[in-house]
């Protein structure tokens, strides 16, 4: 079977093409409709999706009580050529197919992407190495909440682990970052969930807490390195403009600008660099 692709513009007539289609594969062998798979983006699509297809399927089952309707006046005719099927075996279908969706209703696949991935994952789960009682958590606050949870649990128990979030809680502390340490790693963990974290999160797993350690003493010793370059150059500028007994007010924007700038970064004030 070929590829259609339909292009258009919101409310152009997409999803009455798409129910036309499907109802043109289920009419074409009525017991088979729960071969016949729709996938959708959103719950909402879906479930409108649904409607459609069973309204629709109520009319053609019914053209003479429902004569006046856009299916029976427009649909009817396109179903009838396209199938090559009469009017009165195209209804006795319709009906057919409507009954047998309404008695295994659980057959009526209309998904969302999600739910047709989890059925999948779901059916295979012992292939895959999973739990079959297993559980989707789409709230990653949640999620993220639970994981702090339990790393904080393993303070005490685990000295590698227990040094390190210390030394952490000392840096948010000295730094006057505040000291809930559960809130700034729930900041930082929510970028394991946007696109760029997604795609470096199998990476992460690879590393060990000695790995983060040696990374950390790596860049401890190029911050200091960094802080001294700076301060050097600064104390340079300072000295220059001292010698030249140039006023810092003569400066753009005056004490405000870049004579003052370097000073106090002379004086090691590095958060002026932001």
């Amino acid at each position: 079977m070929n590829f259609v692709v339909y292009k258009s513009s919101a409310g152009s007539g997409k999803t009455y093409s798409l129910v036309k289609e499907y109802i043109i594969l289920a009419l074409s062998r009525p017991d088979t409709y729960s071969h016949v798979l729709a996938v959708t983006f959103t719950n909402k699509a879906a479930n409108e999706m649904k409607q459609r297809i069973l309204t629709n399927l109520r009319q053609l089952a019914d053209p003479v009580a429902c004569k006046d309707t856009a299916t029976v006046k427009s649909m009817l005719p396109e179903l009838c050529t396209i199938t090559s099927q009469t009017a009165e075996e195209l209804s006795r279908n319709a009906g057919l197919i409507l009954s047998r969706i309404l008695h295994n209703y659980s057959d009526f696949a209309i998904a969302t992407i999600d739910s047709f991935v989890n059925r999948i994952i779901r059916t295979f789960a012992r292939d895959l190495n999973l739990p079959l009682n297993f559980e989707v958590e789409l709230n990653s606050s949640r999620l993220l909440a639970q994981a702090i949870d339990r790393l904080i649990a393993r303070v005490g128990s685990d000295e590698q682990l227990t040094n390190m979030l210390i030394e952490y809680y000392e840096n948010m502390t000295d730094s006057e970052k505040g000291w809930n340490i559960e809130r700034d790693l729930a900041e930082k963990g929510k970028q394991l969930f946007n696109e760029q974290g997604m795609l470096q999160r199998e990476k992460l797993k690879e590393l060990s807490l000695d790995v983060f350690s040696d990374a950390e003493k790596t860049m401890i010793v190029f911050r200091l390195a960094f802080k001294k370059y700076v301060i050097d150059i600064a104390k340079k500028a300072t000295a220059l403009i001292q010698s030249k007994e140039i006023d810092l007010n003569s400066f753009y924007y005056g004490k405000q600008g870049i004579g003052a700038y370097f000073s106090n970064l002379a004086n090691g004030q590095m958060e002026k660099l932001a």
